[in-house]
């Protein structure tokens, strides 16, 4: 505050603060173009919103012009100073600089051009906050007791041994996660322990010479105030990045560890995978993906085309782009199923099917105008043809069109493979 208290005119000293304020929304209105929205609540009164982006940059110029009128004695100066600020800069600092400022406009002239014809209006939900102590402390407890543990995976296993009867699996599980947290306490601590002078210089804004830790210390402070401060609840999907942060922690501490005793840097590694491997499976098992160790089948649309075709020993087959992509993957080399577009895609699947002369035509009933282009072709210009569905146990409405067994002129059948034009 040297500045201010210094200036001896009431005008310099509210000058100053018009200053700081254009900064501030000049640095509101960057973000709000490339992220999508900045806003500022206390106790859900909004003090900021730049959600509509014309507002902000309406707001900038007004406080510009004002700060003209004011006093504009010192912005000759001020662009001076700028100048020379450039002008002394390193030859190589200098083109790093151009580089970046075109890349950052290369970046932002799509959004920019969109704002300006009016497409885009609004950004996104953004970055919203709110300052009231309820919500502030209510994050914070759902933060520690929640989510935190359920991103390090630690939360589900003690949860189990807390409310379900004593079981050997509960047991091994638990003591598993006891000795993650284990792992992980020592890890931060011999991490967090000898850069403690270096985090209160950071967190003093002290000129520090940078190194690769600075932002590992950082990061998990200003994810978790971020996750804090927001005016929605705590996700676990925001504190991805702290996973990945005890996980590099873990292993330097790990690594120093591995020099003075393998045996237990060998029981750390193997703990640390077998919860991870624990984990995965649960997850697996709770999303009903797998069961007792197998992949569990669920009825879709595309197994029973697959279902169908083996049946009826259809080998080769035309539809849509979905269905052919998705039923081809699945078929594992019994069906085969390319695009019956006449675009130049899936060219490798195309040219074999191409040599096989029998072959159907799938079309989903959800795609009329594919199946009316289809049914109008096929009386208009073959002689016969068989036709088949496909129903789906879930959807009644969504089944699937068979036509095979084509006869009559080969070119005509042979339009089949692309009739339908690209969309």
């Amino acid at each position: 505050m040297s500045w201010f208290v210094e200036k001896k005119g009431t005008r310099q000293k509210v000058v100053k603060i018009i200053d700081a304020v254009i900064l501030f929304f000049i640095f509101v209105v960057l973000f709000s173009y490339v992220f999508g929205g900045f806003g500022i609540d206390i106790a859900g009164i909004s003090i900021l919103q730049s959600n509509a982006l014309h507002k902000p940059v309406g707001q900038l110029l007004v406080i510009v012009i004002l700060r003209v009128f004011l006093y504009r004695k010192d912005i000759k100066e001020k662009f001076g100073f700028l100048k020379n600020f450039v002008f002394l800069l390193s030859p190589l600092i200098k083109r790093n600089l151009a580089f970046g400022v075109l890349g950052f406009a290369i970046g932002i002239s799509p959004r920019m051009l969109s704002i300006l014809n009016g497409e885009v209006t609004r950004g996104g939900q953004g970055f919203d906050v709110d300052f009231v102590p309820t919500n502030v402390v209510n994050h914070f407890w759902q933060l520690i007791t929640f989510y935190l543990p359920e991103v390090l995976g630690i939360r589900v296993p003690i949860v189990n041994l807390i409310n379900n009867e004593i079981s050997p699996f509960y047991l091994f599980n638990g003591f598993l996660a006891g000795v993650i947290l284990f792992l992980i306490g020592r890890a931060l601590t011999s991490f967090v322990m000898p850069r403690w002078e270096e985090i209160k210089s950071i967190f003093k804004l002290k000129v520090l010479v940078f190194n690769p830790s600075q932002f590992l210390l950082v990061l998990p402070v200003f994810i978790c105030i971020a996750v804090i401060i927001s005016q929605g609840p705590p996700a676990t999907r925001y504190l991805f990045p702290l996973h990945g942060v005890v996980s590099i922690c873990t292993a330097i501490y790990l690594d120093t560890v591995r020099l003075k005793s393998k045996a237990f840097f060998a029981f750390g590694l193997v703990a640390w995978c077998a919860f991870s491997s624990i984990g995965i499976y649960q997850t697996y098992v709770t999303s009903g993906i797998v069961q007792n160790f197998s992949i569990v089948e669920k009825s879709n649309r595309y197994t029973n085309i697959l279902e169908f075709c083996k049946k009826h020993k259809i080998l080769y087959a035309y539809s849509d782009l979905a269905t052919s992509a998705i039923g081809s993957f699945l078929g594992k080399g019994d069906v085969y199923i390319a695009e019956y577009t006449k675009i130049h895609r899936q060219k490798n699947l195309k040219e074999r099917l191409a040599r096989e002369g029998n072959f159907s035509i799938l079309v989903s009933s959800t795609l009329r105008s594919d199946l009316e282009i289809y049914q109008k072709y096929l009386k208009e210009n073959l002689f016969s043809f068989s036709k088949d569905t496909i129903k789906s146990e879930k959807d009644a409405d969504n089944f699937y069109y068979v036509f095979s067994n084509f006869q009559g002129n080969p070119r005509s059948i042979e339009r089949l493979r692309s009739l339908i034009k690209e969309k």
